[in-house]
């Protein structure tokens, strides 16, 4: 090399140490569970200054193991997991504290190990509750066995009356579901991995009405003798299983107009005129399949209702 030449470049050493070589190197893959990871230095180090981490591998032990000129540092440890990728970050100083910089080799790599033997399913069980509620969440388990079967694993669920859905993940899978109209209904779960065979399971369950827990009367309180009032029923909650037949029941109409029943949705309406004056009352029950409810309003006839006058005032501009 020629000093000053301008075609000859001269090369200029870095004073900060950089990574030369690591084992396994960036983007390995196939690496033995076992292998010792090796990070070589182009200078030596301070080893109490060095720390190796490794990505993906929670609680794993390394012990390094130092050559004598301080530039190779080889961590030997209990075995990796198989089939997965790892990264690793190394950092750390020379002698005069100058930190670890960049070179060809990056401070920080990925390699991925060898996979594991492939194991296959030996059944998966489908856990459900024997009965559920219309218009409420229905909620259906699954778990395979063995727990150590190679994941992912995908499963197939099918139901009376719903959509196909299908699950990647673990060992256990849940799918929730919701019926609208009440019966027997028939689950279907499969369950399958990387080692091609299916397993699968079934269960029945009967989908139960959801019940009236409760109906309201609403109409005027005060009304006039031979005048049509109209009166409403509702029932509640409003996932209550319908048709709800609504039983009516008036006080002071004529013998054998009353009870009068009706078959509806969540509310029904009724028409009533009295003939005499005096306090009265308009009463309902309620129900379906899964029970009966009853409400009341009160209503008070009067022979007629007192006239309402509007009062108009005097437009006063200053």
């Amino acid at each position: 090399m020629l000093f000053g030449d301008p075609v000859t470049p001269l090369g200029i050493p870095a004073n900060y140490p950089y990574l030369e070589r690591t084992v396994p190197a960036d983007g390995d893959t196939d690496v033995p569970v076992e292998q010792e990871i090796v990070a070589r230095f182009s200078k030596p180090l301070n080893p109490a200054t060095v720390a190796l981490g490794i990505e993906g591998a929670v609680g794993l032990a390394l012990t390094p193991s130092w050559n004598e000129e301080r530039t190779e540092v080889t961590y030997s440890h209990s075995g990796l997991a198989r089939g997965r990728t790892f990264t690793g970050t190394v950092s750390g100083q020379d002698r005069l504290g100058n930190p670890l910089g960049a070179g060809l080799v990056p401070r920080t790599w990925t390699f991925r190990t060898v996979p594991g033997a492939i194991v296959g399913l030996e059944r998966v069980k489908l856990d459900a509750p024997s009965n559920g509620m219309a218009h409420t969440a229905y909620v259906a388990w699954a778990s395979v066995t063995p727990l150590t079967a190679t994941q992912p694993i995908t499963y197939h669920w099918q139901a009376t009356g719903q959509a196909p859905q299908t699950h990647s993940g673990g060992v256990n899978d849940a799918v929730t579901y919701t019926w609208d109209t009440p019966g027997a209904v028939t689950l279907v779960v499969s369950a399958t991995n990387a080692a091609g065979e299916v397993v699968a399971d079934v269960h029945t369950a009967d989908i139960l009405p959801a019940p009236v827990t409760g109906v309201s009367v609403s109409g005027p309180a005060r009304v006039a003798i031979d005048t049509s009032y109209t009166f409403q029923a509702s029932a509640r909650p409003p996932t209550a299983t319908t048709p709800i037949t609504y039983v009516w029941r008036v006080t002071g109409q004529a013998a054998g107009a009353y009870p009068l029943t009706r078959v509806s949705g969540l509310s029904d309406t009724l028409s009533v005129t009295w003939a005499a004056s005096g306090t009265h009352s308009v009463s309902v029950t309620a129900w379906n399949m899964a029970g009966a409810v009853t409400g009341s309003h009160v209503v008070t006839v009067q022979d007629s209702l007192p006239e309402r006058y509007s009062l108009y005032l005097p437009l006063v501009v200053r």
